[in-house]
């Protein structure tokens, strides 16, 4: 299947920030499902009950993500941002990640945040600036990579994210990954 070109579609990743978390946001995936099917994105496919999905559009990103988030609102009356990459994309945040993921240790994490925009020098200074133990960090245009030394929750620069100026939602690698095998075998 294509991804680009007049009238093809795309296979999309959105990523919706604060689905199902903490108690906030509930939305059964099944109905987040429903809804975007009869938006009209095809075959949608949900991993995990954090927000994560799998469809195919003709629109674009930016588009896409205006019409998840007001959908989003209407239907369930919740309110979430959603970032929207192409299955290129992804694939291509898979292949950047500066970090072995096979050398994260017990305690440690790898993390992947997306940006909605790129960080301008000054917002990526500012967040550098942060005193984060040995935590490492790479910016690699929209997508932050981290390398955690303690728990998100205890990390000075996960929780530091809004000094980019962006909007950022935030998975770990293993859903980055698992979400990139899903889209390779994602409609054909």
């Amino acid at each position: 299947m294509g991804e680009t070109g007049a009238g093809t579609k795309t296979v999309y990743i959105a990523l919706l920030r604060g689905i199902n978390v903490g108690g906030h946001g509930k939305v059964r995936m099944a109905d987040l499902r429903d809804l975007l099917a009869a938006k009209g994105l095809g075959t949608v496919q949900t991993y995990i009950q954090s927000g994560n999905v799998l469809f195919q559009s003709a629109e674009g990103p930016e588009v896409l993500e205006t019409q998840i988030e007001e959908w989003m609102g209407a239907v369930f009356g919740v309110r979430t941002t959603a970032i929207v990459r192409s299955r290129d994309e992804w694939h291509a945040i898979v292949a950047s990640c500066p970090y072995d993921p096979d050398a994260v240790r017990d305690g440690e994490s790898l993390q992947v945040t997306l940006l909605r925009d790129m960080p301008t020098t000054e917002a990526v200074d500012e967040w550098r600036s942060i005193d984060a133990l040995q935590d490492e960090f790479t910016v690699v245009g929209r997508t932050v990579y981290m390398h955690l030394r303690q728990s998100t929750v205890d990390s000075k620069r996960a929780q530091g994210l809004n000094k980019l100026r962006t909007v950022a939602t935030t998975r770990n690698w293993n859903t980055i990954k698992q979400l990139a095998e899903l889209a390779t075998v994602y409609g054909g």
